[in-house]
């Protein structure tokens, strides 16, 4: 009985995050959208350049309003999406994101 209720309580615990604050909240994915400025949230997303190559942006977010990515830039289409495909990848098994906001190439305006 004691093994299922520290079961319980630790699912309980994997459907929130703690915010800025120190506030306990609920998981980027269970009720609200990931923001890329939350701590932990891990970012992916794709900007079109000039001359029809694209920059894919990646990183962890760190708490501040801008935080730090990593760009990778004159990228072609299939190139994009490969990288895209491959830094999502990651993500989904990267104990360290916390969340996940990511915007394949298709997204962008």
């Amino acid at each position: 009985m004691t093994r299922l209720l520290l079961l319980a309580s630790v699912l309980a615990l994997t459907a929130c995050t703690v915010d800025e604050n120190g506030n306990l909240v609920a998981a980027p994915g269970a009720s609200s959208p990931a923001r890329m400025n939350q701590a932990g949230t891990c970012f992916a997303f794709v900007t079109p350049e000039e001359g029809g190559t694209f920059t894919l942006t990646t990183g962890i977010g760190d708490g501040s309003r801008q935080p730090m990515g990593v760009p990778q830039t004159g990228l072609s289409a299939k190139a994009v999406d490969a990288a895209f495909a491959k830094e999502r990848a990651i993500m989904d098994i990267n104990p360290e994101c916390l969340g996940i906001y990511a915007k394949p190439r298709a997204a962008t305006p």
